[in-house]
């Protein structure tokens, strides 16, 4: 790791934990203490104050905690950071994807400020509404964060869809969002396989005074890009038929692995093939673009879509005879 990763870990580390002990910083983050007082010179540099409360229940603490949360940049600060990615892109930097993704992540990172915009950058994004605390959500995400730094199992008691509440201990790989929802992925040692849960459903969770060792072929971006939703459960070789419209906008979108599009122009469908993962996102997918998709390959998938067809059609014939 490098030393501004680690600087950040140590910083998600405190925010969370709230005092940690220098030779527990060290254990955490694999480095020896000499190190951890070396990152935090370099983190106060930044104007962040880490304070060194004495005795036997002291260690490091966060004077700010608030920090890393409500970053703003002026509208000119902003305008700057586009123009040095535009010279740097427009130069051929050597480095300019690693500089390009780290300013789009730092930008996650930022609160704009309310009731200006910048004729020249600013935009807007169209998102679902939550009805649910988000800052009991971002306590979560800080939490389960500091596990997958750690590598620290947690005891969590789980909401399900099907409104039951189950007890699971897991060891947390990784952190996501999808849509409005956050989520940690991690190995269920309840149903001894990886699993994701969305972190404003988990009702009660207390640390394990256990680490684990994580499983090093897990890769977050190959789980998160198996397929078009969040479902996660047998791979399934499909082929969709898609009509106008939705036809075009499938084809700016990367849903399945090994994706193929075959354009039938002149009777105004594509046909997309792949390998997806998650049943449910599938079924979703199909069934979201109404008359305008059809599911072709494989054929017990279709059949299962037949019947939901069936049931959805007698709910609506029962309307109809009201």
């Amino acid at each position: 790791m490098s030393k501004l990763s680690n600087s950040i870990r140590m910083l998600i580390l405190l925010k969370s934990r709230k005092r940690l002990k220098k030779k527990e910083l060290a254990k955490y983050l694999e480095v020896s203490e000499k190190q951890i007082m070396r990152y935090r010179e370099n983190i106060e540099m930044a104007r962040i104050r880490i304070d060194i409360i004495s005795g036997p229940a002291g260690g490091y603490e966060l004077r700010d905690r608030e920090c890393l949360f409500g970053i703003s940049f002026t509208e000119e600060e902003e305008e700057a950071i586009i123009l040095a990615r535009h010279c740097l892109g427009s130069d051929n930097f050597k480095s300019y994807d690693n500089f390009s993704s780290a300013i789009d992540k730092l930008s996650c990172l930022c609160v704009h400020n309310k009731g200006k915009q910048s004729s020249n950058i600013s935009y807007l994004v169209k998102e679902e509404g939550v009805n649910y605390d988000t800052k009991r959500e971002d306590k979560l995400w800080l939490d389960f964060k500091s596990c997958v730094i750690i590598r620290q199992k947690v005891e969590i008691k789980y909401l399900s869809s099907n409104d039951e509440i189950t007890k699971r201990v897991i060891r947390p790989y990784g952190m996501f969002q999808y849509r409005t929802a956050l989520y940690v992925v991690g190995y269920c040692e309840k149903r001894k396989a990886l699993r994701q849960f969305k972190l404003i459903r988990i009702q009660e969770y207390k640390y394990c005074n256990e680490h684990f060792d994580k499983d090093e072929s897990f890769d977050l971006d190959e789980y998160i890009d198996a397929g078009p939703g969040i479902f996660r459960d047998q791979k399934i070789k499909v082929e969709i038929k898609i009509h106008k419209p939705f036809a075009q906008n499938i084809k700016e979108r990367a849903l399945a692995k090994n994706q193929e599009i075959i354009e039938v122009k002149e009777e105004g469908f594509i046909i997309l093939k792949g390998e997806m993962s998650g049943k449910a996102d599938i079924k979703r997918l199909v069934l979201g673009m109404g008359r305008y998709a059809e599911l072709l390959k494989p054929e017990y998938l279709r059949e299962e879509m037949l019947d939901e067809i069936n049931i959805l059609q007698k709910y609506y014939e029962k309307s109809r005879k009201k």
